[in-house]
């Protein structure tokens, strides 16, 4: 993500100017840096928004959540439709 160290006033610009680099931009972003000036500058060009689920066999009771999940198995990552936030 371009926006992991810049202050807020540098990420909301960035993010203003990003959808004229090219016709089609794929933005990835954690979601701590895409919440508040950078989704509202980029929001409304935004097409279609995803999310990376990460499944382990070793992830610890204390990093469970949403986008980190338990597998019994072996490691992997699926791409699920829409932004869980």
């Amino acid at each position: 993500s371009p926006f992991g160290a810049l202050d807020p006033e540098y990420r909301a610009l960035i993010a203003k100017y990003i959808p004229a680099l090219a016709d089609q931009v794929i933005l990835m972003a954690s979601r701590s840096q895409w919440l508040g000036s950078v989704e509202e500058e980029c929001k409304p060009r935004v097409g279609k928004e995803v999310s990376l689920i990460y499944f382990s066999p070793k992830v610890d009771k204390a990093r469970k959540n949403y986008y980190v999940r338990e597998s019994l198995d072996y490691e992997y990552t699926i791409i699920e439709e829409g932004f869980h936030g």
